[in-house]
């Protein structure tokens, strides 16, 4: 038999909720795997149809769960895409400002290097709240995102589905876009930020020199 109902609560991070039937009743758990689309995943007050069965503890579990036809193409989709290309386009735009020197080389290494960090740290934290292991800190992926990881970060969330409906997480989130942002364009125009960023750029480059000449002199020895 099917019925219909809406999602009344939902955790993304864990992939399960609750359905709650149309003209009220108990509420029905629902698992991820019990869902039938792959286009998106469920949101709060979606419409949806499905059956039930009971568990192993005789508990009832809704089965062969079905989003509503005319939730398929919702704003939600629309804003995965708008999400994660802003992600793209940033490191895009990144090294586009690095290539006509209007930003500092190790700047913009920064935020290849700590885009590239935050996406593994969301991966993991995504891994371990699935296997209900040890989290990383929701303070640790914020430093990372406000370090210049929050590229990598915004395009993780969308990716693997994480921390995106989580409201105090965007708004801190977003937060510390804006404080990498503004603490960039400070560095940047700022003249007493120059001769730190052009000491700084002088030791990247000195350590990029002596890592070259230490993998070079490793693969003579090593092809001798």
């Amino acid at each position: 038999m099917k019925y219909a109902g809406k999602i009344t609560e939902w955790n993304d991070d864990r992939g399960f909720g609750f359905i709650e039937p149309k003209g009220g009743g108990n509420r029905v758990f629902v698992h991820i795997s019990n869902v039938k689309s792959r286009s998106r995943r469920p949101i709060i007050e979606d419409p949806v149809t499905y059956s039930m069965v009971k568990d192993s503890q005789g508990r009832l579990q809704a089965t062969r769960v079905s989003l509503a036809a005319a939730q398929r193409i919702s704003g939600s989709q629309v804003f995965f895409w708008l999400r994660i290309t802003l992600g793209f386009f940033a490191l895009v735009l990144v090294a586009l400002a690095s290539a006509l020197h209007k930003l500092p080389l190790i700047i913009a290494g920064s935020y290849f290097l700590c885009s590239l960090i935050s996406f593994l740290a969301y991966t993991g934290d995504k891994r371990a709240a699935k296997r209900g292991a040890w989290r990383t800190p929701e303070s640790t992926l914020h430093l990372l995102d406000f370090l210049g990881g929050w590229p990598g970060g915004i395009i993780a969330q969308q990716i693997l589905h994480h921390k995106t409906v989580k409201g105090s997480f965007q708004f801190v989130f977003w937060l510390s876009v804006l404080a990498n942002i503004g603490g960039v364009w400070w560095l940047v125009v700022s003249e007493q930020a120059v001769q730190p960023i052009a000491l700084l750029s002088g030791w990247a480059t000195q350590l990029i020199t002596l890592v070259t000449n230490w993998v070079t002199r490793f693969i003579a020895l090593v092809t001798g």
